[in-house]
């Protein structure tokens, strides 16, 4: 029987630097973090050979804004789990926000 591994982050977006920055993660799990607009990331774990595509991990996180709501969209390249992130606020516009993510995936 395969157990579940965790990965945990937080992230903070650099808009002038057009970059995020992974201030903290547990057991650097997570390999990248791209800024792909206004409240628009990407997010890239390191390579499991467990992970064999987009169903292979589960994604939840949390904005830190209150009425700032985050979406996420599980996706998988190059061998490795991606998910890209969106927020918002309460109108529906893209927003600067840092948040946290969590990936809990099969090992």
């Amino acid at each position: 029987m395969s157990k579940s591994e965790l990965a945990a982050g937080r992230f903070d977006p650099e808009p002038t630097l057009s970059q995020v920055n992974i201030t903290a993660q547990l057991d650097d799990k997570f390999e990248s973090a791209r800024y792909d607009g206004v409240g628009v990331y990407n997010v890239t774990l390191r390579e499991d050979h467990d992970v064999e595509g987009a169903n292979d991990a589960f994604w939840t996180g949390t904005a830190f804004s209150p009425g700032h709501s985050l979406t996420l969209q599980p996706g998988f390249s190059d061998g490795k789990a991606t998910v890209g992130v969106q927020i918002v606020d309460t109108t529906g516009a893209h927003v600067e926000d840092s948040f946290f993510l969590f990936a809990a995936f099969k090992k």
